[in-house]
């Protein structure tokens, strides 16, 4: 209970402090699990390999997942995205609010798709893919979008950001360890202050490490518990990545403990 007090008491009187120390160990151990998705998403290989595409405005109600099945087994098709039925008098009335829109705009609908195509795919191939879209939905019935092509990046230009994006995870990961670290060093003193004290009076030994050992396994379960009723599961690198962080704050912890002799 004692142990206790002294914690609370360092951490009303280095709120900011332990705040931001907590931040950053619970964006460390969750930027160490993510590290792959959060490569990918800075990955300019993934946006420069993005694929053309054209959208498609089909009129009636036709049977969408018949027209899915049939335009994947398209040679050149990658992939092909159903979005949801369009009203044409609701889309009309809010392009013009005060136009009355006749009955027989009213029974239209219409449903959008749009068909990603490889990124190799010829112009003829590409004409085919939309012929064939013609004629199983009838020429009247489709209305075509024009071909759009991803921006493309030339990474000639960048050779410091593609490297920085192949290991973008990694470098978070990085900073925000080395900040933890900073923070580990400038709480070290006033944990080691509180413990130099419950030590002269209890006749213990590392009360120091205890304290910040315990305020350190509090926040590790609090990361573990949250992403597992967030059912995202870690595996034994992440623990093994994580641990050894722990490690080596403890090991910083302790160093730093000659500079609160400064404070005693």
């Amino acid at each position: 209970m004692f142990y206790l007090k002294s914690f609370l008491n360092i951490f009303k009187s280095h709120f900011v402090l332990m705040m931001f120390s907590s931040f950053m160990f619970m964006s460390f151990a969750t930027i160490i699990h993510f590290n792959s998705e959060i490569t990918d998403f800075f990955s300019l290989d993934k946006k420069t390999s993005r694929s053309p595409y054209f959208n498609a405005l089909i009129s009636g109600s036709p049977d969408m997942e018949y027209v899915q099945r049939k335009m994947k087994q398209l040679p050149g098709v990658e992939r092909v995205q159903i979005k949801k039925q369009l009203d044409a008098k609701k889309e009309l009335n809010k392009i013009i609010p005060a136009f009355d829109v006749g009955d027989a705009v009213t029974s239209l609908s219409y449903r959008p798709i749009k068909i990603f195509l490889d990124s190799n795919v010829t112009k003829s191939s590409r004409k085919l893919i939309r012929e064939y879209l013609t004629r199983l939905m009838g020429q009247e019935s489709v209305t075509f979008s024009a071909i759009k092509y991803p921006t493309k990046v030339n990474l000639k230009k960048y050779p410091y950001f593609k490297v920085f994006s192949d290991w973008s995870g990694t470098y978070f990961a990085g900073l925000a360890f080395t900040m933890w670290l900073v923070l580990t060093i400038l709480l070290a003193p006033y944990f080691h202050q509180q413990g130099y004290i419950i030590e002269k009076f209890q006749r213990t030994r590392a009360v120091a490490l205890k304290m910040y050992m315990s305020f350190i396994l509090t926040l590790s379960s609090v990361v573990v518990i949250s992403l597992n009723l967030l059912n995202v599961k870690f595996n034994i690198i992440v623990y093994g990545v994580l641990f050894a962080g722990i490690f080596l704050s403890i090991m910083t912890f302790k160093f730093s403990k000659k500079s609160s002799r400064r404070i005693i």
